[in-house]
This record gives structure tokens, C-alpha cells and sequence, in this order.
């Protein structure tokens, strides 16, 4: 339906810290002046659950919860409380990768088909894509669009299957010709793990990574995460609602799955905010490290992608970092390269001003002053917009945008508040807005997407059809609507 790119939250981060930074003056560390900031920032926006965690020079400085793992039974969420961390999860599996290069077992520039011989595209150019071009995005190979969090796959074979189930994509582009991101190239990666150890690769780096680091919660597999230490995953842009599903695929966990909690990611940021401190853990060794930090392709604009890692660098501070995204969650985590610290947060609720709490914490890191606490967001202005005035300004903002703007990602605002509507089971409502929009719009084929899938579930499956087809007219290959038809002759055919 609706799919945020991991790219744009790393640049909205790097825009919003270089233009916030702008005006805060130095201080010292002042953990109440923080913990008082996130607990505004976490009522004011409702946002569920959250950790934050700061380390500096060796010390855990930083280590406080806030919110709840569930909004219906309202339980304190604690350091202890293991958070799905979404795309936190790829320098885990570069780490790996390095391991096993370290080993002589891998060869950063060998075909990833030398490891996976099985694994094939519909497309000569397979055998030039890399390990390394795996790790630094620049394979060519498409991204995920459905993660199937709703039928999960949770057997020991669903990532091989879901390699081998490649065979008939295409590169969208030459291998080095361009960055473009990519989940499956991770998970790709994950099986390479595996294949090469022997072992799962979920039971690799428990063994060989987390362990070691005394992260004994810490996993990649669902089913470890005890009982009493999981958070359920939210959604909603003003008015939090706690979601029906768990974003879990085994097919999908390199990319996605690794789970930690307050307490454990405190020690992984501590040991790689400092390069001794991971050499003496016997994680990596020094040269290995150097050659993970590095950024094959360069670096324009205050940012460069090393292995596994985004850095980003200015006059100010030199980080490695990644953040991490999905339905329900939203993640972040970064270590300095020019000093001893390192920050980070988990949240159970996928919408809210993360780039403001990341800022927020990298500032509190430098010992700077904090920004101001975070206002409504523009979605969240379109949700209050609706709230209050109902579709007819939500029509008027559509157009406005339509008229003033070529930039699609600028009617984003709308889309999350259909999203919203549909994860929320609002169809009804979903259905009138939908019907509204495409009366004075009827030429965006998105709109039918969510318009069909609203009457889908209201047992309208005649002119869900109807809708499906076209928004297929509109746009070919439009896979919500192919989707949609699938689902349609399913249901109808039994």
C-alpha cells in the first residue's frame, strides 16, 4: 500500500541535526534536563513505547524507558523490554560478514554466487554482483515491497526459499551504477551467513556476536524473546491504536528482525563507540575494522555508506549509523568515529517526531543543549485536519498540493492518514475519503489502491473488483490493485 524508504529517514535525519544544530550552545550533560524532554515529547506525540539509551567514554550514562508496551493493558515499559528494531538490524549482519571475512571464509569482492549457487536472477549480470556491492547497496537488486508480516514464515528453510524465490527479478541497474536500497541484498547476505557457518544464520550471530557482547536477550528469532519481555506494535499518527500483527518473516530477518533491549544495546553501543574496546571484545580486529568503517564509494554531501554503515561526517562529528523502520516501529542507533560515545532509541509505534528524538540525543551525547520539544508534524496536522473538519479539507489539501507540487513524496501526508484509517480498521471512513478524492482526482492510481481494499473488507467484492481494474488502467504493473485481485478471486472462489 504505502512504503516509507529507509534512504529518506536517513536524510531527513541529517537535515534535521544539521539545521537544529545550528542553534544550540554547548552545556554539559544534564540526564534529568533529557529524561524531562523525552517525557514531554512521548505525551505530547502519545507514542506508545520508548528506550533511549547514551553511552560516553566506557559509561552507560543514559538508560530510561517511557510509555507502555501496550496501550490496552498500559504496562510500564522497562530497559528490559525487547523492541523489534527494523533496519538497526543490517550492521548486525555486516559485522557478521566481516567476522567470516577475517576467517578467509568470505572474499568482500567474489561473486555472491561463489557462496550461493543456487540463488538466480532473470539477468546475465548476477555473476558481477558482490559481497560488498550486497553490503553498500550498490547491487541493483530490487527492495522488498511485501514482507507478508501477516502470513510469516517461520520454519528454518524460509530464507533459503525466499533467496531462491528471486529467480525471476531483474537488477535495476548495472552493479556500482548506482545506490539504491535494498533489503533483499540483505537478506541475501543472511543466507551467505549461513551457508558459509553452517549454521542458521539466527544462531550465528547469537553464537558469535551477541553473546559474546553478554547480550543474552538479544535475538533475531521471534519465538527467544520471552513472554514477559515483548511490546506489542502500534500505529497511528495522532491517535495511537495497537496493530493485529507482529512484524516478523523469518524469510525477511537480516533486513529486518533483530530485537534488543535498553540494557543490551548499551553494551553493543559501547563497544563499537570505541575501537579498543571492540578489538578486546574479539568481535573484530583492528584492520577488519578499518576496513568496515570505510566508504568504498566515496563520501558527498556529509555522507558515504561504509559497510553495512551510513556515516556521516562534518566539522562537527564523524558517526556510523543506521535507523530502522517498520509497521509498528521505529529505531535508531549511532556511534561516534571521533569520539567515545554513542546514542540511540527503540519505539513500539512507527509514526512520530523520531528525527527530533534522534536529534535530541545526539545533542544530549555532545553535550549540548536540547532543541525545543517537538510540535505536530505535518501528518499529524493532516490527521488533525481530518478529525476536526472531516474529507471536504483533506480534498482542498490534496489539490493544494497537486497544484503547487510535482514532488509526490509532498502528498505523503494524506496517504498516511489513509494508511492509518485502513490499519485501523476504520473502512467505513476509509471508503467515504477515498470515494472524495478521487471525484476531483480520479487520475491517481493510488487513491484506488486504498479505495478497493476499503471495499475488500467491507465484503464489497464486486466493486472492489471494479476498482482494482481500474487503478490497473492507471497503472500496469500497480501491485497493490494485483494484490488486491488476488485476494478478491481467493475469497470469492472459496
Amino acid at each position: 500500500m504505502f512504503n516509507t524508504h529507509q534512504f529518506k529517514n536517513f536524510f531527513l535525519y541529517s537535515i534535521v541535526s544539521f539545521v537544529l544544530s545550528l542553534s544550540c550552545m554547548a552545556s554539559t550533560f544534564d540526564a534529568n534536563a533529557l529524561n524531562e524532554w523525552l517525557l514531554k515529547t512521548n505525551k505530547t506525540h502519545d507514542l506508545a513505547g520508548m528506550t533511549a539509551v547514551i553511552v560516553q567514554d566506557g559509561k552507560v550514562v543514559f538508560n530510561q524507558s517511557y510509555g507502555v508496551i501496550d496501550i490496552d493493558t498500559s504496562v510500564a515499559t522497562t530497559p528490559q523490554h525487547l523492541f523489534h528494531m527494523a533496519s538497526v538490524s543490517k550492521p548486525v549482519v555486516a559485522v557478521a560478514i566481516m567476522q567470516l571475512v577475517e576467517q578467509g571464509k568470505i572474499e568482500l569482492n567474489a561473486s555472491v554466487t561463489k557462496y550461493l549457487p543456487y540463488f538466480k536472477l532473470n539477468d546475465s549480470r548476477l555473476e558481477k554482483v558482490t559481497i560488498r556491492n550486497l553490503l553498500t547497496h550498490t547491487s541493483g537488486m530490487p527492495d522488498t515491497n511485501d514482507y507478508q508480516w501477516k502470513q510469516p514464515q517461520t520454519d528454518k528453510q524460509a530464507l533459503e526459499r525466499w533467496v531462491k524465490q528471486q529467480n525471476n527479478k531483474k537488477l535495476l541497474t548495472d552493479p556500482e551504477e548506482n545506490w539504491s536500497y535494498s533489503n533483499i541484498g540483505y537478506e541475501i547476505l543472511g543466507d551467505v551467513i549461513a551457508k558459509v557457518s553452517g549454521m542458521s544464520f539466527e544462531s550465528y550471530v547469537k553464537k558469535h556476536i551477541f553473546i559474546p557482547l553478554g547480550m543474552k536477550y538479544s535475538t533475531f528469532l521471534r519465538s527467544d524473546v520471552p513472554e514477559n519481555f515483548r511490546v506489542k506494535a502500534h500505529s497511528g499518527i495522532l491517535n495511537t491504536f495497537t496493530l493485529n500483527f507482529y512484524p516478523y518473516n523469518r524469510r525477511h530477518a537480516p533486513s529486518s528482525t533483530y530485537h534488543t533491549n535498553g540494557d543490551e544495546f548499551a553494551l553493543w553501543l559501547n563497544t563499537f563507540s570505541n575501537n579498543t574496546r571492540l578489538v578486546e571484545s574479539g568481535i573484530l580486529k583492528a584492520k577488519t575494522i578499518k576496513k568496515m568503517w570505510a566508504t568504498p564509494y566515496g563520501e558527498r554531501q556529509g555522507w558515504g555508506m561504509a559497510l553495512g554503515w551510513f556515516k556521516t561526517a562534518n566539522n562537527k562529528r564523524v558517526v556510523y549509523n543506521h535507523s530502522g523502520s517498520d509497521d509498528g516501529f521505529n529505531a535508531y542507533m549511532a556511534v561516534y568515529g571521533d569520539r567515545d560515545a554513542g546514542y540511540g532509541f527503540m519505539a513500539n509505534k512507527e509514526h512520530g517526531p523520531f528525527e527530533e528524538i534522534r536529534f535530541a540525543l545526539e545533542q544530549a551525547a555532545e553535550n549540548q543543549t536540547l532543541p525545543p520539544i517537538p510540535s505536530l508534524t505535518e501528518n499529524q496536522k493532516v490527521a488533525a485536519l481530518y478529525n476536526e473538519k472531516g474529507n471536504s479539507e483533506i480534498v482542498n489539501y490534496f489539490g493544494k498540493i497537486l497544484s503547487e507540487s510535482s514532488n509526490e513524496d509532498d502528498l505523503e501526508p494524506v496517504y498516511y492518514l489513509l494508511y492509518d484509517l485502513y490499519l485501523s480498521k476504520s473502512f467505513r471512513q476509509l471508503e467515504s475519503l477515498s470515494s472524495d478524492l478521487i471525484v476531483d482526482y480520479g487520475d491517481q492510481y493510488s487513491l484506488y489502491g486504498y479505495l478497493g481494499n476499503a471495499k475488500y473488507e467491507l465484503n464489497k467484492y464486486k466493486e472492489a473488483m471494479a476498482i482494482a481494474k481500474k487503478a490497473l488502467s492507471l497503472h500496469a504493473t500497480y501491485d497493490s490493485a494485483l494484490k488486491l485481485i488476488d485476494k478478491i478471486n481467493t475469497k470469492t472462489k472459496g
